[in-house]
């Protein structure tokens, strides 16, 4: 497994990260973009799912001559395609690579189950094709992934749909740098994730990303669950929908109160 040590952005001399980012992780991700554009030929069909609003890995695509497309909920993203993982807008075997990068923690919030995207991105996917995915353990998303519960994300794709090529940790050992607590307070969690945050502050768990690559054996894909706890999937993800957006709803609410009692106080 990677360590912060023998990274290539440590510095031995003076302990440190060289990356630029704010974030460590952010900087791990950078080292991780650099050795997937390794990968990258002339030509790939290249899809990255959940862009979002950065533009890292469409700029590495385009220079290592791929051709780029995006998939985002967010109408506002970078994305050539507005849409969610759960009906992608292409053809099977379309692309030799898809990058899921920071996103498969946030399916659930768009009522997403793991086995409706990952079937879809089997789908799209050219057999032999290259499924990249990656994701923060012990920050944000999907419980699963904020309290690390290892065995049920490897239990996601260690099935007979794919080969997996690698499985990586990136800074689980970060010594000598510091642990990162970006939990602890830092970043806005709503309802479950508040709860789940109460748990890792007390296990005092630094962050880390968990990395793996995958490929698409073939046209057959093997469902993670059966199909009652496909039902129970669903049911699950559609509560925890529910009520995270009973909670945003409510926040919402209380932003704007807050705010029209400020214009009062002001007049």
């Amino acid at each position: 497994m990677p360590s912060c040590i023998n990274c290539k952005s440590f510095d031995s001399e003076l302990s440190i990260c060289l990356g630029k980012n704010e974030s460590p992780l952010r900087n791990c991700l950078d080292v991780l973009l650099e050795n997937r554009g390794k990968i990258i030929q002339q030509d790939d069909m290249v899809l990255e799912i959940g862009c979002g609003y950065i533009t890292k890995i469409r700029d590495k695509v385009k220079k290592s001559g791929g051709i780029w497309f995006g998939v985002d909920p967010n109408p506002l993203s970078a994305a050539t395609h507005y849409g969610s993982v759960k009906q992608l807008p292409f053809p099977r075997d379309e692309f030799d690579i898809v990058i899921a990068s920071q996103s498969i923690e946030h399916w659930y919030e768009h009522c997403v189950t793991f086995d409706e995207g990952l079937k879809e991105i089997h789908r799209v996917l050219k057999p032999g094709g290259i499924f990249f995915v990656d994701y923060p353990i012990y920050l944000h998303g999907h419980y699963i992934f904020m309290l690390g519960i290892i065995k049920a994300i490897n239990k996601l794709f260690n099935t007979e749909s794919w080969d997996v090529i690698k499985n990586e940790n990136w800074r689980k050992n970060f010594s000598p740098l510091e642990p990162y607590y970006s939990w602890n307070g830092t970043r806005k969690k709503r309802a479950n994730e508040f709860l789940c945050e109460k748990i890792i502050w007390l296990r005092k768990v630094s962050v880390y990303i968990g990395s793996i690559e995958l490929r698409k054996k073939d046209n057959s894909y093997h469902y993670v669950h059966s199909h009652i706890g496909q039902i129970i999937d669903k049911l699950h993800f559609r509560f925890l929908w529910i009520y995270k957006g009973f909670f945003r709803y409510l926040q919402n609410k209380s932003v704007f109160l807050i705010s029209g009692l400020k214009k009062i106080r002001t007049l």
